[in-house]
């Protein structure tokens, strides 16, 4: 079976939308309003306009049953593989936390998942802590270079600088060549 790739924001918000309603029909009256920090690709598709698609939504959530069921609903209404929406991230070098003290809310969808995601210099310093040669992880770190500066964000070495001591606790948690490759 092929499987589709997350193509927008406006896709996002359908999977988050449509997430939103099948956890409604399964969790029913015990529904409570659950929380997910979208991070990486789905939350720059969600912040800029350079990333065409994602393959899947790496998040901080709850790991609940009801909330798996409804995710596997989405993913087959949707085509998509059954890990599109995933807690893989926590278990790789770049996920700290402290991540959670830094998400800014996005979206709230039927009042039962509120969104929030990671923005410019925190997501510039999971990309340098990660700095995969096979990911996007450094054009990533350019494009959101670029559109901060486009939309007049002040944006320097410095904000980058304690985002990695906010969220690593030291700056030499990034690598050498992850900072040469920084250019600000």
């Amino acid at each position: 079976m092929s499987y589709n790739v997350i193509e927008s924001r406006a896709g996002l918000d359908e999977l988050f939308m449509a997430l939103a309603k099948a956890y409604r029909h399964i969790a029913k009256k015990h529904a409570i309003e659950l929380e997910l920090i979208v991070i990486g690709g789905a939350s720059i598709l969600l912040n800029y306009d350079f990333r065409a698609a994602t393959y899947d939504v790496d998040a901080i959530m709850l790991n609940s049953d009801v909330l798996k069921n409804a995710i596997k609903q989405v993913a087959d209404e949707f085509h998509l593989e059954p890990t599109w929406l995933n807690t893989d991230f926590e278990r790789t070098s770049s996920f700290s936390v402290k991540l959670i003290e830094h998400a800014q809310f996005y979206k709230s969808y039927l009042g039962l998942i509120e969104v929030r995601r990671i923005k410019d210099e925190y997501l510039i310093a999971m990309k340098l802590k990660a700095l995969r040669d096979y990911k996007y992880d450094l054009s990533d770190v350019v494009g959101i270079l670029y559109e901060c500066q486009q939309r007049n964000v002040g944006m320097n070495r410095a904000k980058v600088e304690r985002a990695v001591m906010d969220l690593y606790g030291s700056l030499t948690k990034i690598t050498q060549e992850a900072w040469e490759n920084l250019d600000m």
